[in-house]
Formats: structure tokens, sequence, C-alpha cells
């Protein structure tokens, strides 16, 4: 999820509240002398390589795999494993990989990376479409019969590092923007696809990211296209065939567009605010999309950051109706506006069962959200300064047009699934749609006079889709849902997927 710019117009991070760096209480472990390659804890930790804190110590093509059981996740027999890869000598990154149910050997694979800067993947795999959901006000599991891994592989991975499971050996190698992290993510699905489970390599990828994966889907796609048509030794060679980015953060200023016509021009936001709030609303339209037609034309961080800024000002009128920032549907009933209807991740993540399942030692502390990461993304004093205010739209562009992607098994263009929450606001539809159609890309003509059509009766929800006929780029907004389609609308977004996955011709 987001947050803002005030800490909320960085909208998209997160939920909760908690900052941390992740190691012993805080304190991030050192790296240190180790064998490189794999370490087996199938069975056995191998204690005998970690610190006095109970951790391995980092080096850079280390990593390790454990195969777990319906302990931790209750999956009803399918298949998984959790371990980590050491990307860089101070960085190392978590994963829990669900074979598919169906056909493991020929399904397409699932990369599933929640947004932030800084939140846990965990809430795609224990609350959304996982294998298994945490039951509320328990420490329990039960199977998902809506999981995405009922027929695809499901790839769930805590990043940039230092988010959620994963850690960095020190705060000075946390991630610092989108490109600092991109590097990684690549160098991480080398090591994935060759050393842990090279049977996967061939077989479709669909990258799908959530919220402020708005920004890493298209900046790591971009990423391992430029490495390819560089020539690349490190270049990612697998079959990438598609990104869905599920109420993504692209274009700040659109949001915020968006959400004039959201609370002031649709039936669905009427009444949240009133109409003093809307009419002042009005009166910063003009000079919000003038900036952000500057902010996209340029592409310059600092421009950005200052449209987003002076955009962001209509922030109060919905923080003082009281209505949760990621589902306009409820009022917040406390200051955190927690779901009791949703597992507590952090709760369950923390329980010193869970940590020895997972490898890691009791004192490691999870918390659902870094704050300290977050923040180096939306300030100016890294060398990414205001990599969060950026517009993805020029990426996005090159990757819809790019075919340095083509290898012998993926000859087609990579594609777009936009799958938005009709009843989110800090990524809201209005916004989004407003974003898509000013992607300037081949298709941007098709697309753009393209109708909207009511969402199919198969796919057993409500809503409207519109997409080129070629099926590269296709949107689809869902009605009954906030910011985590996944979580709100199940079996729809199960079976969205599953014709996405087939080719979308609907």
């Amino acid at each position: 999820m987001l947050v803002s710019v005030a800490l909320v117009l960085a909208n998209c991070l997160l939920q909760t509240a908690s900052a941390r760096l992740l190691g012993p209480q805080g304190v991030p472990p050192q790296p240190g002398h180790v064998r490189h390659g794999a370490i087996s804890v199938e069975s056995d930790p191998v204690l005998e390589i970690r610190d006095s804190d109970g951790f391995i110590p980092f080096k850079a093509g280390q990593y390790t795999t454990k195969r777990q059981n319906d302990t931790l996740c209750n999956t009803d027999g399918g298949r998984q494993s959790t371990g980590t890869v050491d990307v860089t000598d101070h960085r190392r990154l978590f994963y829990w990989f669900l074979e598919s149910r169906g056909d493991p050997k020929k399904d397409p694979v699932v990369v599933w990376i929640n947004g932030g800067p800084g939140e846990s993947s965990m809430y795609g795999a224990l609350t959304e479409m996982g294998a298994c959901t945490l039951v509320p006000g328990t420490n329990t599991t039960e199977p998902n019969p809506w999981s995405w891994s009922n027929n695809a592989s499901v790839l769930f991975l805590e990043q940039p590092a230092g988010t959620g499971l994963s850690m960095v050996s020190d705060e000075e190698h946390l991630p610092t923007g989108d490109e600092d992290a991109a590097e990684d993510f690549q160098t991480f699905l080398n090591i994935f696809f060759t050393e842990l489970f090279p049977e996967w390599a061939h077989l479709p990828i669909h990258f799908a990211a959530e919220s402020y994966g708005g920004h890493y889907a298209p900046t790591y796609v971009k990423h391992i296209l430029e490495s390819r048509r560089l020539g690349s030794k490190n270049a990612f060679r697998g079959n990438i065939t598609s990104m869905i980015i599920v109420n993504g953060l692209v274009d700040l200023p659109a949001t915020a567009l968006g959400a004039y016509e959201l609370l002031c021009e649709s039936d669905r936001g009427k009444g949240i605010v009133n109409e003093t709030a809307c009419d002042a609303m009005r009166e910063i339209y003009p000079e919000c999309w003038r900036q952000r037609q500057v902010c996209i034309a340029t592409d310059d961080p600092i421009l950005c950051y200052g449209a987003a800024t002076y955009c962001q000002k209509w922030q109060p009128f919905y923080d003082q109706s009281g209505y949760d920032l990621y589902d306009i549907r409820h009022k917040c009933a406390d200051p955190t506006c927690a779901d009791p209807v949703q597992g507590n991740i952090t709760q369950y993540l923390r329980q010193p069962g869970t940590l020895s399942a997972l490898g890691l030692p009791p004192s490691f502390m999870f918390l659902d959200a870094n704050w300290v990461l977050g923040g180096r993304y939306w300030s100016a004093g890294y060398s990414e300064g205001y990599s969060y205010y950026r517009s993805m739209l020029a990426d996005i562009a090159r990757v819809l047009d790019d075919d340095a992607h083509k290898t012998q098994q993926a000859d087609d263009a990579i594609r777009l699934l936009v799958l938005n929450g009709n009843d989110d606001f800090v990524c809201n539809t209005p916004g989004n749609k407003m974003a898509y159609d000013e992607v300037r890309w081949s298709g941007q003509a098709e697309y753009r006079a393209a109708r909207w059509a009511p969402l199919p009766a198969h796919f057993k929800g409500t809503g409207e889709w519109k997409g080129t006929r070629d099926g590269r780029l296709v949107f689809v907004g869902i009605d009954e849902s906030g910011h985590e389609v996944p979580r709100f609308q199940r079996e729809a977004s199960y079976n969205i997927l599953m014709s996405w996955m087939s080719g979308w011709r609907e």
C-alpha cells in the first residue's frame, strides 16, 4: 500500500505505522565469512555458520531453501518452499514459493510483490491470493479456495531489501529508490531460476505488483529489458509474458485529479465530502492538471514532486471525513483504521515457532512496513531523490513497445493487465483511467478509443473493462473492492487472472 506526501501523499505506502530495520531487536546482523552457494535447511539449520545472534552472515550469491508443510500455511497439501537469496554482500531477499496445484511443470509462474515502498509481500501471501489466509483473531490459517496457486506457481518476494522478512547488513545499505532495487530484483531472479528452481525457468512469467508496485513492475521490467539490450551478463533471460498492476501508483497527480472525480462527480463517492470541499478541489484542478503535464513531459522527479505536492492540497478534505483511505465504503473505527476481518500478519510472523520454521532466529523482529526504507524513496537526500514522485507512464510505454525481451520462448510483446478496485481512494480508478489513457505507446490511439464495457458475468464480479484488440493493454475496474482486489474480490480476481494467462480474448 501507500503513504502520502505529507505521509499520505506517499499514499501507496502502508496501512500500518511501523518503522524498523530488520535484525535482532532492530540491530542488523553484521556480514562475515560463509561458504558460497546453497545452504540447505531442509531438515536441520546450519547452525555452525550462524553468528552469535543466530543469523547466517551475508555473502553475495548465497541462498537457502526449505520445504514447508501445512503447519505455517495450510494449503491442504500443496507443495511450498521458503528461503533467502543474498543479492549482494549486504542485502538478503526472502521468498515464499507455492508450486501450482494444477500442472506445475506447465503452468505459468506469477511473481508477486506488495507495495509501500517497504510493505511486506506476506500481505499478499497470507491475506489476499496466497494458498492460505490468516483466520482473523487467531494464529491459524485456512486454505484459500481462490488462490492464484490453483493454476499457477506463485512466488511471493520480500523486496526491496529491508522489507518484511528480507534484511540488510546495516542501514547504510538500504535501497534508495526504484532503480537501486531493480538490479537486486534481477539478480534474485537469476539465482532463483538457475540455482533454486531451474525446472521453472522456461515457463511464462507474470510480474504482479500492488500499490507502489505500480513503480516496481515497470521499473524492474524496463531494467531487465535494458540489460538484455546492452548485452549484460546479468540480464535475466526468462520468459517475461506480462505485468499485472493491482491498484498501482503510476501517476500521483492523476490520483489527485481522480479524487475530485470520485468524490465530487460520481455517485460512488457522493456525500463523503461536502460541497465546500468540492468547490475548493475544483479550484485546484486546473493548476494541478498543468503541473502534471510538465511532470509527464520532463520526467523530472523534482518537478513531479512539486506537482504532487500542489495537487495534494485536497488531502485534508478527505482526512476530515473519517473514511478509510483504502476503501471508501467504510469509516475508520479508530486512528489505525485497522480492518477487523483481516488477519494480523505481524503477530503471526513474530511467533517463535513461525520464525523457527522459516529458518530465522527468535531475535528477528518482523514488522509489516519499513518506514525507514520508505523514507528514502520520497526524500531528496539520496542518490535517487524523490523516486517516489516520478510518473511511470514513460516506463510503461517502453515496456509495452519493447522487443528486447524476445527469446526462443517469448515471441510476443509483454502485455499489461491493470486491475483496480473501484472503492479505493489512494490509487483510485478515475485517476488511473486518466493515467493509462496518456501512456504514449504504439497502441495508445486504439486503447483510448476503446469503449468501456460491463465485466462479463462469468468472472463472478461486476465492474467494467476496456482494452486493445490484441490484449496488450487491458484495464479492469472491479466493484465492491478497495485497494486490495485479490482480498476483496477473490473469486473475481482469480477468474480474471485465469482469463489473462490464457490470452484474454473477451
